[in-house]
């Protein structure tokens, strides 16, 4: 977090010092308790409130309460959740902002506040907090529709079109048909257009699009679906505005989606590495290359598997197609691996992120993951279970044993993912020694059903007793 602005007053100042340093030592609930009493002193100052729901946020996150608590927050949450509404509709929107506010110190991680929230900001012409506000939904979801769509009209209006491109872009692909969306990029691209064309002193937005070719050029641009002709014809065109302007990163992308588009994924590669030498950090373009390669495989993959099926022993072809996949693997995973970089309080990510460390045999790696992403209480359940047989693959079995046994505490009836879990520590008893243990583990599953794996042949095993 950022020192506080000269600007601020020194009092305050000195709340969102103690605020940081707090927040460095993970010390949430103090933080958010000097975030809270600089916000009350002056409201105005956006940034406090961006922590305040950051703090909010790692707080519920790292400290996850239990499934009563939780539903309990969700409630009381809700109802707060009602009262802003009902503020909000009889023009108090001040007031409906404390409510919501109110409402994310019992449930932070409730989107829909935020957005709420973001709206109403919007409606007060505060757009800087609107757009805190929204990116804070985006920290908590980043596939939340409606945050992604309300920063890609926000951008779009401060005329910083190359983030108000991501955003629209992020969320197309969430939803294709949206006409909000589709909308916003349609506009966008006018807007783009008129940037780079010099247009901006003419005297209406409906007097800058009349030009002939740019209007036409804008007609395909916003095509939802482009013909080769089409593809061809923007390329052409962009090529010739990028002879005037070689490094305008707007257009760049255009050639190297138009390239991608038409199938030239190596022209598409080297412009999208071009837009990255203007901006390293730019996701939109290492995403675009990441997708491309990751196609490339594909293809590669498809054409050795149908060669394989004309050779079915061919050995040279199998290695072929084993190091394509160890490929596609890698690249996978690094960018899942970036991705956890880039978002570490995104617990789905890390699960997901462990699964394939997992997979690859990485086990320690894998059980950080998992120790993390069991701090949402959705996928507690699954973390356990599966932290354990990483424990029981390690050899750590007493270990293992623990991680069921917690796994099973927070479950009722035997349904099939209980029955794995049973199973698993029944196994794991088996190995340590432990016959009598295990055999109890595997009759539970047993009484319920009798078809599960090998547990039949185990029971009639255990009442025959040793063999001689």
């Amino acid at each position: 977090m950022a020192d506080a602005p000269k600007e601020i007053p020194q009092e305050i100042q000195a709340y969102l010092i103690k605020a940081e340093g707090a927040f460095k030592k993970h010390n949430y609930d103090y933080a958010i308790e000097l975030y809270s009493n600089a916000l009350e002193s002056d409201k105005t100052i956006n940034k406090i409130r961006h922590y305040l729901h950051i703090s909010k946020i790692k707080n519920n996150r790292e400290n996850p309460p239990s499934f009563i608590v939780l539903g309990l927050h969700k409630a009381k949450g809700q109802a707060i959740a009602l009262n802003a509404k009902k503020l909000a509709s009889q023009d108090k929107i001040n007031e409906a902002i404390d409510e919501y506010e109110k409402s994310l110190s019992v449930n932070p991680l409730n989107t829909k506040t935020l957005c709420h929230m973001g709206d109403l900001f919007d409606q007060l012409d505060n757009k800087e907090a609107a757009i805190m506000t929204f990116q804070d939904a985006l920290m908590v979801n980043p596939n939340e529709l409606n945050a992604l769509k309300e920063l890609g009209r926000l951008f779009k209006e401060k005329e910083e079109f190359d983030k108000a491109r991501q955003y629209y872009s992020h969320a197309q692909k969430l939803n294709p048909t949206d006409a909000d969306i589709l909308q916003g990029l349609k506009d966008l691209s006018a807007l783009q257009t008129i940037d780079r064309g010099g247009w901006q002193d003419q005297d209406t937005f409906r007097d800058k699009i009349l030009d002939k070719e740019k209007a036409s050029e804008l007609e395909i641009e916003t095509r939802a679906s482009k013909s080769a002709e089409d593809i061809e014809y923007l390329i052409n065109s962009i090529k010739k505005n990028l002879a005037s302007d070689p490094e305008n990163v707007n257009l760049l992308f255009k050639l190297a989606d138009s390239y991608k588009a038409k199938g030239f994924l190596a022209e598409a590669i080297e412009i999208y590495s071009q837009i990255l030498k203007l901006k390293p950090e730019n996701e939109v373009a290492l995403r675009n290359i990441e997708d491309i390669n990751i196609k490339s495989l594909e293809v590669d993959l498809n054409k050795l598997k149908e060669s394989l099926k004309i050779d079915p022993e061919n050995t040279q072809i199998k290695q072929k197609i084993q190091e394509v996949e160890n490929k596609q693997n890698q690249i996978h995973c690094e960018r899942i691996k970036n991705q956890v970089a880039k978002l570490p309080n995104d617990l789905a990510l890390r699960f997901k992120y462990g699964m394939l460390l997992k997979q690859k045999g990485m086990l320690d790696e894998a059980i950080s993951q998992f120790q993390e992403a069991i701090k949402d209480p959705s996928r507690r359940l699954d973390g356990l279970n599966i932290i354990g047989e990483c424990f029981k693959d390690k050899g750590l079995l007493d270990l293992a044993v623990t991680q069921f046994k917690k796994a099973l505490s927070l479950t009722g009836e035997v349904n099939e993912k209980t029955k794995m879990i049973i199973y698993n520590l029944g196994t794991a008893y088996e190995k340590m020694g432990k016959s009598q243990e295990a055999v109890e583990e595997f009759k539970k599953i047993y009484e319920v059903d009798i078809s599960y794996k090998d547990v039949a042949k185990k029971i009639e095993q255990a009442y025959q007793g040793p063999k001689d």
